[in-house]
């Protein structure tokens, strides 16, 4: 995972940043964070991903395992120890 401010929100690139949320996901579960919910539908993902290049409100409606209120009530030190552990995509697709 790195960032690279080149990509475009296309189709294609929003596929590798869904499957790299599935990795971090998988890792968060791994850690103990058993209760996250099933990652979205990777077409739905897509859509909303899509919709949200042209709406920033459609932002709010994206997954990502750590917008789930397991994390909510962490501290920051813990919030960066387990972003360590499992970090999170950030590239360029917002």
């Amino acid at each position: 995972m790195g960032y690279d401010d080149e990509l475009s929100q296309d189709e294609e690139n929003i596929r590798l940043l869904y499957s790299r949320l599935v990795d971090t996901h998988e890792c968060l579960v791994a850690h103990g964070y058993e209760e996250l919910p099933e990652p979205q539908d990777e077409e739905i993902f897509v859509e909303v991903s899509l919709r949200a290049a042209q709406d920033d409100g459609a932002q709010s409606e994206r997954w990502n395992p750590y917008f789930h209120e397991s994390f909510y009530d962490l501290s920051q030190d813990e919030l960066e120890e387990i972003e360590k552990q499992c970090p999170a995509p950030w590239f360029g697709v917002q």
